[in-house]
């Protein structure tokens, strides 16, 4: 049985669930921490209304939260080195998710070096390229929340430090749509 859990919300439909389970936890327990619970979520802006709870209840999106992890480097690079048939070190990685013949669809309006934040709505399989350029980034960051959901089922006692841990993503998305089976 496991002593702790880690909740990794990847886009916007983990980001909801993410954010109705905190506001559950602490409803019920007072804090995610005293229900042994580390939630993490993947996504782009730091706040989306769409997936508030009780009006603007969210999850810690501030700079420093172990919480959330906000996808900031713009791959607008990479996916027109795939369109042009240039090579680069994350091209590779892109093309099992983006063909050439895909990538040469995403309007150039849709992503831009300059653009603080970018969308691609309706270009579900494009959105991954963020998950490939910042591969290592995240996966620290994955490190860290289990290595504090270890943390939390150790204080449980018993010395057991199972940690289940649960991908929510969408599948009909742009962002949760792959990264949770790679």
């Amino acid at each position: 049985m496991p002593r702790a859990f880690l909740i990794v919300g990847v886009g916007g439909a983990g980001r909801g669930v993410c954010n109705l389970l905190k506001y559950e936890l602490e409803q019920e327990f007072g804090s995610a921490a005293t229900a042994r619970t580390e939630i993490l979520v993947i996504d782009g802006p730091e706040w989306d209304p769409n997936y508030s709870v009780a009006g603007s209840y969210q999850i810690d999106t501030e700079p420093g939260s172990d919480e959330f992890y906000r996808v900031a480097v713009n791959p607008w690079q990479q996916i027109r080195n795939l369109c042009y048939g240039i090579p680069d070190e994350f091209t590779r990685y892109l093309l099992p998710w983006l063909p050439r013949s895909e990538a040469l669809r995403i309007p150039d309006a849709a992503m831009g070096p300059l653009q603080e934040q970018w969308h691609l709505v309706g270009c579900p399989s494009e959105f991954h390229a963020y998950v490939f350029v910042e591969a290592s980034e995240i996966y620290g960051r994955l490190q860290r929340q289990y290595q504090a959901a270890r943390a939390l089922a150790g204080d449980a006692g018993a010395g057991d430090t199972r940690v289940l841990t649960v991908v929510i993503g969408s599948f009909a998305g742009r962002t949760g749509a792959g990264p949770s089976s790679i």
